[in-house]
């Protein structure tokens, strides 16, 4: 989805009138897919404050996008305007990007405390995804403020997430020697049964793991 709404968000650099408005209408829906995609890894599922913000950020780049297009934002190949108020479109889309913004910084912090709660396999792949968010979120603030330099931080920005299909499959390629590591596991203590303790610190990758036997 991310790689689509990319894709569809291009179009607005088109001359064709129709491809233009699909594009713009489209154009910031892979920030709240970005936040999405970062903030549901490594299960896919979001909940409680996620849920939440992700749910907020389809809204605000959905909806917030098609107003300000209806009130006749970016120029005549618009085929969605049905109004002229140049002034308030400027207000609503900067009200938008900052909004935008706010959420993924939020993101970042739901990240934070999630990296505490990860394995440290997947501990470093979570952390990689806070720059990505930081950076996309002060490309939205450049473009709310007409802060200069947009090209390079725009630059960043796609190369940081860029990043991130490398990360995810590394994550894949960990998953996959994980259960490869409990196949093993169960060989091991089949062959030969006795302390658990190593086996298990071997299969789980942590030299610090500890079996504890409960006693009445």
């Amino acid at each position: 989805m991310v790689g689509f709404a990319a894709a569809a968000s291009n179009l607005s650099w088109s001359a064709v009138p129709l491809l233009f408005t699909v594009g713009q209408s489209v154009d910031l829906v892979i920030v709240a897919l970005f936040l999405h995609v970062f903030l549901a890894y490594p299960s896919g599922r979001l909940a409680g404050p996620a849920r939440l913000l992700v749910g907020a950020a389809y809204a605000i780049s959905i909806g917030l996008q098609l107003t300000v297009m209806l009130l006749g934002a970016f120029g005549n190949s618009n085929l969605l305007a049905v109004a002229d108020h140049p002034r308030l479109v400027d207000v609503l889309h900067g009200i938008e990007l900052v909004m935008l913004s706010g959420l993924l910084l939020a993101g970042v912090g739901l990240l934070g405390v999630r990296l505490r709660a990860e394995r440290r396999a997947v501990r470093w792949l979570v952390g990689s995804f806070a720059p990505g968010l930081v950076a996309l979120a002060a490309l939205l603030i450049m473009g709310a403020f007409a802060v200069s330099g947009f090209t390079p931080v725009q630059r960043l920005t796609l190369g940081v997430l860029g990043l991130a299909p490398v990360a995810f499959l590394v994550g894949l390629l960990d998953r996959r020697l994980a259960r490869a590591s409990v196949g093993d596991l169960v060989v091991e203590l089949r062959a030969e049964p006795g302390d658990l303790t190593p086996a298990l610190a071997r299969a789980l990758r942590d030299p610090s793991a500890a079996l504890l036997c409960w006693l009445p």
